[in-house]
């Protein structure tokens, strides 16, 4: 089938604008899930910095029990 230089040149167009369509979604998804990658990795470090506190403050109240103890 033949097509005009008019046709072509449209679809030719339409296809260019799907490209760059398809790149803007391709770069929006990718910074989603970079974001995404970076608050979880950011609340595995912060729920570490938790357990460590509480591990050292629990610690602490323990050697503070001991010492009272032994100076009683």
């Amino acid at each position: 089938m033949f097509y005009s230089p008019h046709i072509r040149a449209a679809r030719s167009a339409r296809r260019g604008v799907s490209s760059i369509i398809a790149m803007v979604y391709l770069v929006l998804f990718s910074t989603l899930a970079l974001g995404a990658y970076t608050a979880v990795t950011t609340s595995v470090q912060v729920a570490y910095n938790d357990r460590d506190v509480n591990a050292s403050r629990a610690a602490a109240e323990t050697g503070m029990e001991f010492i009272r103890y032994q100076l009683a």
